[in-house]
């Protein structure tokens, strides 16, 4: 027997050999970002099985992206091989690997899509999520006061959908998003906002001033946890659009001769109350109509008796009409802001630099100029026509008398 009496040459065993390869792990990231596969290789020598050390393998790729790493690539210790992978396009890449490892002698081809597979998730996703913001007044320019309804979209031009996605409004820090009472949605409604999905949003608010609003756009793209925004990168997340404020003025021609009207803005907008402070040897408290026209029809260069005025009391006589002007235009509803306030008004009147007084006249000035020919808000009553009869005949021109120039008189 040839394992017992008579055995004479006996060769009667046989090892059955064998290997494996393994990759991992499938992922989806954003475009432009690698990603890493491992593949490990596995040999049993009969016994049991243990990491291929120093096994060439080769990895190829199918669809978008391509192999940025060495290959083939030599397996290390632990029988295992890295290969980065990166796309700068949306879709999907397969990778396979393949070795042929020797065991015993015995070469052994083995591949993630052929003999030897045993663990195999080998596909990678690149996306690109994005979104774009608009935001669009319902009018580009309007008076002080004035209505403006501000649309606000939000788009998903991205290739996945987005959820926590909201929108926030500056100035105020407003924010919108699917729970709001004016959003709606071109899609199914729903919290995520899918790929070319819409949602929109109306707001009313009034302004004063020219606004600039800035409108900053978010939303979460939850399988890479990656944050959409403008800060993060995505530069269509933010959108802006000024609306300018025109308010209507009129100069003192105006005001002077349109006695109801003067008298309405005066009494109902500044309760029959303007103080310009103490100078020229008068406090200058407007508390009646016919003592803001004696001031508007002053004579800038003499007093109501015919002595003149200081050189600086002039310009301050001269200051004041535009003041008042320009206080009654910043009053009245739809009109402009006045360049300066009325505290900066009575510092300047209240001084002794010329310069300033004639500065500052010649700045409300302008600013009494500015509107003249935008309309008045249509809930101001009608200006009538214009006329200088009672303006003149009322006037308390004696009121607005200063201390006369004595300079060269005995």
């Amino acid at each position: 027997a040839t394992d017992g009496y008579g055995a004479n040459s006996v060769s009667n065993s046989k090892t059955w050999v064998d290997a494996r390869i393994s990759i991992g792990t499938s992922g989806t990231n954003l475009v432009g970002d690698e990603h890493i596969f491992t593949v490990t290789v596995e040999k049993n020598d009969g016994i049991s099985w243990t990491a291929a050390e120093g096994v060439s393998v080769t990895a190829n790729l199918s669809g978008v992206g391509s192999i940025t790493s060495t290959n083939p690539a030599v397996t290390d210790a632990l029988g295992q091989v890295t290969f980065t992978v990166d796309s700068e396009n949306t879709g999907t890449a397969t990778v396979n690997a393949s070795a042929t490892v020797t065991v015993g002698g015995v070469p052994i081809a083995v591949a993630t899509n052929g003999y030897g597979a045993l663990s195999v998730s080998n596909t990678k996703l690149w996306i690109r999520p994005d979104t774009t913001v608009t935001i669009t007044p319902s009018v580009w320019e309007t008076f002080p006061g004035g209505n403006v309804i501000l649309t606000i979209t939000e788009k998903n031009t991205g290739d996945w959908p987005l959820t926590n996605v909201y929108v926030v409004l500056d100035p105020g820090a407003v924010t919108f998003d699917e729970t709001s009472l004016t959003w709606s949605s071109d899609g199914n409604a729903d919290a995520i906002l899918d790929v070319n999905e819409t949602w929109t949003w109306t707001y009313q608010l009034t302004i004063s001033e020219d606004t600039t609003f800035i409108v900053n756009g978010f939303g979460t793209a939850e399988i890479i946890a990656e944050v959409v925004s403008y800060d993060n990168g995505y530069l269509k997340e933010r959108a802006q659009a000024l609306v300018e404020v025109n308010g209507a003025t009129r100069t003192i021609g105006f005001w002077k001769t349109h006695w109801d009207f003067t008298e309405h803005a005066f009494t109902t907008f500044l309760g029959g109350n303007i103080n310009l402070g103490s100078w020229g040897g008068n406090t200058w408290d407007v508390t009646t109509m016919e003592q803001l026209m004696g001031l508007f029809w002053a004579n800038p260069a003499k007093n109501s008796d015919g002595s003149s005025r200081t050189a600086l009391d002039q310009a301050k006589i001269h200051t004041a009409q535009q003041a008042l002007a320009a206080i009654l235009n910043d009053a009245m509803t739809g009109g402009a802001p006045m360049p300066v306030s009325l505290a900066e008004i009575v510092a300047v009147l209240e001084g002794n630099s010329i310069g300033q007084v004639r500065n500052l006249g010649t700045l409300l000035d302008a600013y009494n100029n500015s509107g003249d020919d935008i309309a008045l808000d249509p809930s101001l009553p009608p200006t009538k026509k214009l006329s200088d009869i009672r303006p003149k005949a009322e006037a308390n021109i004696p009121w607005a008398d200063t201390t006369p120039d004595l300079k060269g008189k005995k």
